[in-house]
């Protein structure tokens, strides 16, 4: 099975899996992987990674 990209798409799918799975703050994720904290509120809240 291929699996495609979107262009603008900027955060692996391992990246959202940690994400999703850690117990750091928002604030501590977007620190480490440099991501804002937006982006890190939206793969945490989502139920499909």
């Amino acid at each position: 099975m291929e699996v495609k990209l979107h262009k603008l798409g900027r955060t692996p799918s391992a990246i959202r899996v940690e994400i999703k799975r850690s117990q750091l703050s928002y604030k501590e994720l977007s620190k480490k992987y440099n991501l804002s904290i937006d982006t890190i509120y939206k793969w945490k809240k989502k139920s499909d990674v």
